[in-house]
């Protein structure tokens, strides 16, 4: 398995890196256009050629009923861009791009994980983290001025090829990714990885706090701060009171504010919201869903300018989305994206696949305790609830890619544990 592990990591600092080196190495735009998306087929590719999934009743990321239930998403995403006559290669895409980190985490399941594995990848996870903190930092001091030297060659998600260097550093640090929110969201895993450990940390843990705080705080994402604090408050093992007080005054502290900026709150939250991304959960998601139509059970599929008249259909549109250029944002408020894009149908498929795994994994038991598996867990699916609100998170690169890795390093020590107890209990078997 050390193997497949160490091609794992190589794979991490290729993903993690290509982008700001071939920056850096002024590769041709229309090459660099290229390497991304190989990059991102190269788990598929060996987990086409390796895989050998397991038949049983629990739903995890090795098992035939985990895949089914992809596959099943897949068919049903073509199926609605078939009925409405959208773009296959946007589809496609798009929900390639959800999943494309995914057997990453079915080969190290397989495969297993020994402590060997699990120790090779957190030392050049450490690596990986220390060289962005260390960049962020730089970012931080020297501003946009030094941070032009790292933006990458490529924007994320989109396909198109767009240099940052014009606007890099002006609305926080980034990096060396296309967006702050990239680079705010593999801060969040990093920390919830290393935090976690109980093996020793590259960073004493109140150093580990404060520079993270400080550089997610730069990053500009309001959403990763708020999903740092509920980590760092749960990851505060052993002072169960301390954190019950932490919590309690910071839901206190925000009650009272609202009390006391009524207006404000109101004012933003049902007034405002018709200019702002809060208008498409209050008015366009409730539309669509009253439809009660095939649209709403299947889908407009990811075809931008079908979903923009779709949308636009509703008597309240929020105004942002009026021009088809606004639809970026839309995206971004993933709640109301994947139902419109997959219908109900597909959104619910997702939702239980998520719950699924996390009900799976979270009621095993774990053969070691190098980290504290349940809290990475629930860190983990925190961020999978709070983060859609704002951002696309399952397609965010460096979330996805360490997410799914840190999924199979679970489930591989489960795999081991659930080994290990087959193998006592024949051996019993044949003594008696």
């Amino acid at each position: 398995m050390l193997k497949k592990v160490k091609w794992i990591v190589a794979y991490c600092y290729l993903a993690i890196f290509s982008g700001w080196i071939m920056a850096v190495a002024h590769v041709p735009e229309n090459i660099a256009s290229i390497v991304q998306p190989v990059l991102d087929v190269l788990p598929m590719l060996l987990f086409l050629t390796t895989f050998r999934l397991r038949t049983s009743s629990r739903i995890e990321v090795d098992t035939v009923g985990f895949w089914g239930i992809v596959l099943s998403f897949f068919a049903l995403a073509f199926i609605s861009t078939i009925v409405h006559g959208g773009s296959y290669a946007r589809t496609l895409n798009h929900v390639g791009i959800m999943f494309r980190f995914t057997p990453l985490a079915a080969i190290l399941a397989r495969k297993g994980c020994s402590e060997k594995d699990i120790s090779l990848f957190t030392r050049h996870f450490k690596i990986i983290s220390a060289i962005l903190l260390l960049i962020g930092g730089i970012e931080v001091i020297g501003g946009q001025q030094v941070a032009v030297f790292f933006a990458p060659v490529l924007k994320e998600g989109a396909g198109i090829v767009k240099n940052l260097q014009d606007n890099a550093g002006d609305n926080g640090i980034f990096g060396i990714f296309p967006n702050t929110v990239d680079y705010a969201y593999f801060l969040i895993v990093s920390y919830l990885f290393f935090v976690n450990l109980n093996t020793r940390r590259f960073l004493p843990r109140f150093v580990m706090d404060v520079v993270y705080m400080i550089l997610i705080f730069f990053s500009g994402s309001k959403a990763a701060l708020l999903i740092f604090v509920i980590i760092l408050l749960s990851s505060i093992h052993g002072y169960k009171v301390l954190r019950i007080i932490l919590g309690t005054s910071i839901c206190c502290i925000l009650g009272i504010l609202i009390y006391s900026y009524w207006d404000l709150f109101y004012w933003t939250v049902f007034i405002n919201s018709q200019h702002s991304r809060l208008g498409l959960l209050m008015f366009t998601l409730p539309d669509f869903l009253r439809e009660c139509s095939l649209d709403t059970l299947i889908g407009m599929s990811p075809d931008v300018e079908l979903v923009h008249a779709k949308i636009n259909s509703f008597e309240e549109t929020p105004s942002f989305v009026w021009d088809v250029e606004g639809m970026g944002s839309f995206e971004d408020e993933f709640y109301v994206a994947l139902p419109v894009y997959y219908g109900v149908l597909g959104f619910l498929m997702l939702v239980f696949l998520y719950y699924k795994l996390y009900k799976t994994l979270i009621r095993q038991r774990f053969a070691d305790n190098l980290m504290h598996y349940r809290q990475v867990l629930r860190s983990l699916f925190v961020c999978l609830l709070i983060a859609p609100l704002f951002n696309q998170i399952t397609i965010t690169r460096p979330f996805s890619l360490f997410f799914w890795i840190i999924i199979g390093i679970i489930s591989a020590k489960i795999e081991r544990t659930m080994a290990c107890i087959n193998c006592v209990t024949d051996a019993l078997t044949k003594r008696i």
